[in-house]
C-alpha cells in the first residue's frame, strides 16, 4: 500500500484517504498497461502499473491539506516503451469529498481529454474519453 502525505501550514489539516481502485473502457478488446496519477496541490502520487482491459490497484493514498477550496486532479495513463500516453482525467473538487470514518464503495470518475480552466485555476474536465476509474475519496473524520 502505497502512502503521500502532504502538509499546508497553518493548524489542524484535515487528512484525506483514498484509494484508486480499477478502470474500465467500454472498447471491447482494448487491453493497457495503465497507471493513475494522483495530483493534490504540490503532491503527486503513482500508482503501480497494471496489465489487462480491467486493471485492479486497490492502492492508497494519504493527504493533509487545509485547503478544502481546491480540488484533485487523477490521470489516467497508458505506460509505453518510449513514452507513456494520457487516457484521461478528471477534476475532484475537495467540496465533493465525503467525511467518513471507514472506506466505502468509491464511484466510478469519468475520464475527460481536457482541464477546464479559469482565471488560472482548474474547475472541471471536458470531453469524455469512454474510459473510467472508481476511486473511494474521503476525509477522515478528526479524532475526538
Amino acid at each position: 500500500m502505497k502512502r503521500q502525505a502532504l502538509k499546508e501550514g497553518g493548524t489542524g489539516p484535515t487528512r484525506y484517504e483514498g484509494a484508486v481502485a480499477r478502470h474500465k473502457t467500454g472498447k471491447a478488446g482494448d487491453e493497457f498497461n495503465t497507471y493513475v496519477t494522483v495530483k493534490l496541490q504540490n503532491v503527486k502520487s503513482t500508482t503501480a502499473v497494471v496489465r489487462g482491459n480491467i486493471p485492479c490497484w486497490e492502492q492508497e493514498f494519504i493527504f493533509e491539506t487545509n485547503r478544502l477550496d481546491e480540488g484533485m486532479i487523477i490521470e489516467l495513463w497508458s505506460k509505453g516503451v518510449l513514452w507513456d500516453r494520457l487516457l484521461g482525467v478528471h477534476f475532484m473538487p475537495l467540496t465533493d469529498v465525503r467525511y467518513c470514518a471507514a472506506p466505502g464503495d468509491g464511484r466510478w470518475l469519468q475520464m475527460d481529454q481536457e482541464l477546464e480552466t479559469r482565471n488560472g485555476q482548474t474547475v472541471g474536465t471536458s470531453k469524455p474519453t469512454g474510459h473510467n476509474v472508481l476511486v473511494d475519496a474521503r476525509f477522515e473524520l478528526p479524532f475526538a
